[in-house]
C-alpha cells in the first residue's frame, strides 16, 4: 500500500539520520512534537530505538516501508503510533504517523 492511500495525523520530512527537517502536515501535537529539528531517535522509547533504527534502515534500503508500530517517549509519556515512509530524494526521508496505531484503529472500526 501507497503512504497517499492512507490519512496520516503527522507528516514530516527528515533526513536520513532522523533530524525533522520539515513538519508538512501536524493534526495532532504530542506534547510539543514535531518540531523541526528534532531527532526521531530522540522522541523514540529505549525500547523501541533498535526498531526505529531498522525502520530507517530499510526505508533507505527499500525506499519504502509497511507500516511498523512504534513506541515514542516524549516527556515521558509513552506513545504508541504507527509509522510509514518513503524515500524522497538522495537527501530526506518522508515519514507519515498515526498516533493511533492501526491495528486499534482496525479493531475500533470492526466493533462499530
Amino acid at each position: 500500500m501507497k503512504m497517499t492511500d492512507r490519512i496520516y495525523d503527522i507528516l514530516l520530512i527528515t533526513d536520513y539520520k532522523g533530524r525533522i527537517l520539515k513538519v508538512v502536515e501536524s493534526k495532532v501535537r504530542l506534547n510539543g512534537f514535531p518540531k523541526e529539528g528534532q531527532n526521531i531517535l530522540d522522541i523514540t522509547d529505549k525500547s523501541s530505538r533498535i526498531k526505529m533504527i531498522r525502520f530507517l534502515y530499510e526505508v533507505i534500503s527499500y525506499k519504502k516501508t509497511k507500516l511498523w508500530e512504534q513506541c515514542f517517549n516524549i516527556e515521558n509519556v509513552l506513545h504508541e503510533v504507527s509509522v510509514q515512509a518513503e524515500i524522497l530524494d538522495e537527501y530526506s526521508i518522508l515519514i507519515g504517523i498515526i498516533t493511533t496505531p492501526y491495528i486499534l484503529h482496525m479493531y475500533n472500526e470492526m466493533m462499530r
